[in-house]
């Protein structure tokens, strides 16, 4: 027999890092860390992640686009993710589906997929968002060739706490989620840059 083809590699390595009890997978990825061949990587990729939502798992993928903050404008589909390649692919899948919020979106497939896409889309990090949604399904966090400074989850503890160096920003501006365009006013928390501020997650992480 054989050894197991790379597609099944990548699933294994996926599937040791979760339990069997969990429900929601929070995936992020930087591709550039990884020296292997990127012939058939695209189709491995999906594969493994694939097998994952055969298996019920629901994986979120951060499908971030930051310029909505200088454009004010936002189409679900137009509007390329600032979060590396996998997500670009994973976005091409019939099943996936974009969570509705101009900054912060997810790719998401799988079972909690409809909640998901059912959050707010005018604010980013507290209630009645996707955020809150992976907190109350303890979701799990894996970084593949990221690092841990990617991991937005942190941000709603920050928002939660009040933490001194991040403020409320309001953007006007004009979003597309599917249904055509429409007016939003969206509220988040971004750091104070007038501060002399280090920012290290080290010790959480």
């Amino acid at each position: 027999m054989g050894g197991m083809s790379r597609r099944d590699e990548l699933y294994a390595a996926l599937r040791s890092v979760i339990d069997p009890a969990d429900r929601l997978m929070v995936l992020h990825s930087s591709l550039f860390a990884f020296r292997t061949p990127v012939e058939g990587l695209r189709g491995d990729l999906l594969a493994a992640l694939r097998a994952l939502l055969a298996d019920g798992v629901t994986l979120a993928l951060p499908a971030v686009t930051f310029e909505f903050c200088r454009t004010k404008e936002y189409h679900h589909r137009r509007s390329a993710p600032n979060t590396g390649v996998l997500v670009e692919w994973f976005l091409d899948l019939p099943e996936v589906r974009r969570t509705p919020h101009p900054v912060y979106s997810f790719a998401v497939a799988g079972p909690l997929a409809e909640e998901l896409t059912a959050c707010r889309s005018d604010t980013a990090f507290g209630a009645d968002t996707v955020f809150e949604v992976f907190e109350r399904e303890a979701a799990r966090i894996v970084t593949l060739g990221a690092s841990w400074n990617s991991c937005t989850q942190v941000h709603r503890y920050e928002e939660l706490a009040e933490v001194p160096y991040r403020h409320t920003m309001k953007v006007t501006g004009t979003a597309d989620f599917g249904a055509g365009p429409a007016g939003l006013d969206l509220t988040m928390i971004v750091r104070d840059t007038a501060l002399d501020s280090t920012l290290d997650f080290a010790p959480v992480f």
